[in-house]
């Protein structure tokens, strides 16, 4: 494992790390019914995940753990993603963009036609609201994104297919900040929002006498308990290419065990714990009809120490020996799958603690 800062932050990519699927799965396709097509992808059906790291908040300006940010990026759109196989920077919601030489004047071009999952047209000025809204919070109820506006002055909608943003000096990593920040429905959030933000941290953003959340990506979010089970179906609205299969469920399991059991038994497709399948129950899973990826960790936990070198309280903190202390403190010699040099089973980094 590498300890690295804001590991909460994570690319449509990794939405699928770290899966053990079953044999009834049929390469992206679900298992339970559907047809094939020419390419041999079995379309169709509800893929059934387990995993043990449960949803801490379904509210973007809340949540913060990588569940709830896989979540996110599932049911709204972003202004860009990452490549899959590339890792690099793509369109999404934003087909193209363009930079003012002096790197302060972002222009983007959205998706013409776009719809909510609820019919209601997705335009740019819905992304100009969901940034000017994080900008005008940015040190109250939409802290947790406030760091990926940074710099930042405003978003103008000029049509419904152009977005400019206004930094007020250039900012290098302006991408990678926009791929974290969903794009939120202003009908829906707006009167939640009122003219003092309260409201945008107490919404609850589940969905609500049978109707689904309103979102814009390929999945809606259509039913959802608390730690149990959360129910997506494919978002027929969503402007990208078909998902192949009709939708997918995540049930929470209280520990490993329990997880394993349901899918040695065929009680689910896939594990998809950020931390995936722990290394003692690798040999318990060797079995015909499960395909299992091993290999370095594909995620990692954090330790975030806030260096800003103007605040006021715990400036201890921004000294670098005291962050090597933590560093050496956390790793545990009595760990027998650690070595002297903080290795852990074979295949972790030496840890770093984010600066």
């Amino acid at each position: 494992m590498k300890m690295a800062q804001a590991g909460h932050r994570s690319a449509r990519v990794r939405a699928a790390a770290g899966l053990v699927f079953a044999s009834a799965m049929v390469l992206v396709a679900s298992c339970g019914g559907g047809s094939n097509n020419a390419a041999g992808i079995k379309n169709g059906g509800i893929l059934r995940v387990g995993m043990t790291q449960t949803i801490d908040n379904l509210n973007p300006f809340v949540g913060f753990e990588q569940v709830s940010y896989d979540i996110w990026e599932t049911i709204y759109p972003q202004l860009d993603q990452y490549n899959t196989r590339t890792l690099a920077i793509e369109p999404d919601f934003a087909t193209s963009w363009t930079t003012s030489p002096d790197g302060r004047t972002w222009t983007f071009h959205t998706r013409p036609h776009a719809e909510w999952s609820d019919g209601k047209p997705l335009t740019a000025a819905d992304a100009a609201w969901t940034i000017n809204t994080i900008i005008k919070f940015k040190s109250g109820p939409t802290a947790n994104l406030g760091g990926d506006v940074a710099h930042l002055n405003n978003a103008v909608a000029t049509n419904s297919t152009t977005l400019v943003l206004h930094y007020a000096q250039p900012v290098a990593n302006v991408l990678p900040n926009l791929q974290v920040i969903p794009i939120l429905p202003e009908h829906v959030w707006a009167p939640v929002a009122g003219t003092s933000g309260k409201g945008l941290r107490s919404y609850a953003n589940v969905p609500t006498n049978g109707h689904p959340v309103v979102g814009g990506g390929p999945f809606t979010l259509v039913s959802y308990q608390s730690d149990q089970l959360a129910l997506f179906h494919r978002n027929p609205h969503w402007y990208g290419p078909k998902p192949h299969i009709d939708g997918f469920g995540i049930q929470f399991f209280a520990d490993s065990n329990s997880l394993i059991q349901a899918m040695k038994s065929g009680g689910i497709d896939a594990v998809a714990s950020p931390a995936g399948v722990p290394p003692t129950s690798v040999s318990a899973l060797r079995v015909p009809g499960i395909h299992m990826y091993v290999g370095p960790s594909l995620s990692w936990p954090d330790f975030i120490i806030n260096a800003n070198t103007h605040k006021s309280q715990h400036r201890e903190l921004l000294n670098p020996l005291a962050r090597k202390a933590f560093e050496y403190a956390i790793a545990d010699p009595a760990d027998p799958g650690c070595d002297r040099r903080h290795r852990c089973h074979g295949r972790a980094e030496l840890h770093e603690l984010s600066l």
